[in-house]
């Protein structure tokens, strides 16, 4: 794939998990993660799994009243 197409397929997933996390859809955003996908967030335990990291994007985004957008200081936000 060259440096490029690797670069732009990056910033595509990154495109979409913000997408996911803005409008609040936790079935979006864990459809970027692998069957056996491992979620890391800050000060929190791993999630591990789509459908545990689905269930702990919901509970997030019920939690928040339905979307938790990104801030500048989280690790992959780069407008």
């Amino acid at each position: 794939m060259g440096k490029a197409k690797d670069v732009a397929a990056i910033k595509r997933v990154i495109d979409d998990w913000v997408a996911a996390v803005n409008a609040g859809d936790a079935v979006a955003g864990a459809s970027l993660f692998t069957d056996d996908g491992i979620l890391m967030l800050p000060n929190e335990p791993s999630v591990i799994g789509k459908e545990a990291i689905r269930s702990h994007l919901q509970a997030h985004f019920d939690e928040c009243g339905g979307a938790g957008a990104p801030r500048e200081t989280d690790a992959l936000y780069q407008p």
